[in-house]
């Protein structure tokens, strides 16, 4: 722009006239503004959503886009609404030519990753995404509140709990359950961890442990909560057993036998999304490449809670964002 208001102050000392020397002069704001206004957004960037009929897909680009509105020119893909095929989505890559691509949910984050595109991606709400490697211009906001976390407020709330089981497939979770044994070993809970390698193998498993457990701990695991009717029985089961359910996802909040559920704080996600965008423009290669949420929501069952017997620290309630008496 420099360069600019060079060249016009150069044409208005040729022209001797006050009314050329005007002209030049609104001509050269004309320009400064419109250059403003030019520069002041800077490139596309794209939000590939796999389905925004999910609620915390929807609550993350709504708050991703909230927050970029005013500095950027977003273009939204809905793959489950649009049918969008993986040629198709290349396709629009390819013509929109983005700086930065935000996946939101596993489906949109391998779709892009099998496409090979250039453009630095960031993801958020993919399942174990330590399961894929990460390439280089990589980067997200992980999908759990990390072990530690969880299970320091696992003691904090609930100090006679000493095992504590939970229901995984080993393709999907098998990292996280590894990182979640040492976190539990660090705060003096057992970990129990039952295997389930096909969906009906999960109900027997609880009814065989049920009774040697504390508590049972849900992780994101699509083998373990493949039907609807399973979850059910899974939560009956716990019920009949008196066994207390600690939850990752406010969607649980009503089930039987659920007495906590710490969850991401989905909105904090999309803004944590779109804060990594300035960043991994200038640095791709940066050596952070996966952020754990900024945020969690603590919802807590006192009804559940005094069913099973179960006794709670009162001073934790300090830390509860809602309670259910």
């Amino acid at each position: 722009m420099k360069q600019a208001i060079t060249r016009f102050s150069a044409l208005c000392r040729r022209h001797g006239s006050p009314w050329s020397g005007f002209a030049c002069c609104l001509a050269l704001l004309w320009f400064g503004v419109s250059t403003l206004f030019a520069t002041g957004r800077e490139g596309v960037v794209m939000v590939i959503n796999s389905d925004e009929e999910v609620p915390y897909y929807q609550q993350a680009q709504l708050e991703f886009q909230k927050n970029l509105a005013e500095s950027r020119s977003l273009h939204v893909v809905n793959l489950a609404g649009n049918n969008v095929t993986s040629g198709e989505l290349r396709n629009m890559v390819v013509n929109r030519r983005p700086q930065v691509v935000y996946a939101i949910g596993s489906k949109a984050y391998l779709l892009l990753k099998d496409l090979g595109i250039q453009q630095p991606i960031i993801f958020s709400s993919v399942i174990n995404w330590e399961r894929v490697p990460l390439e280089r211009g990589v980067h997200g906001i992980a999908n759990e509140i990390p072990p530690p976390v969880q299970f320091y407020y696992f003691r904090y709330f609930f100090p006679k709990v000493r095992r504590v089981g939970v229901l995984y497939n080993r393709a999907f979770n098998h990292e996280l359950v590894k990182k979640a044994e040492a976190a539990a070993r660090d705060v003096g809970i057992e970990l129990v961890p039952l295997s389930v390698t096909r969906p009906r193998r999960a109900i027997s498993l609880l009814e065989k442990n049920a009774a040697n457990l504390d508590a049972l701990w849900l992780i994101s695991d699509p083998v373990v909560f493949s039907k609807k009717e399973q979850v059910g029985r899974l939560f009956a089961i716990a019920e009949a057993g008196k066994l207390p359910v600690f939850a990752y996802s406010e969607a649980f909040t009503d089930q039987k036998g659920v007495c906590l559920v710490i969850s991401v704080d989905i909105p904090t996600v999309g803004r944590q999304a779109a804060g990594l965008i300035g960043r991994v423009t200038e640095d791709p290669g940066m050596s952070s490449r996966v952020q754990s949420p900024a945020g969690s929501f603590i919802t807590i069952n006192l009804k559940h809670i005094k069913n099973f017997g179960l006794e709670l620290n009162d001073e934790a309630l300090d830390s509860v964002n809602h309670i259910i008496e």
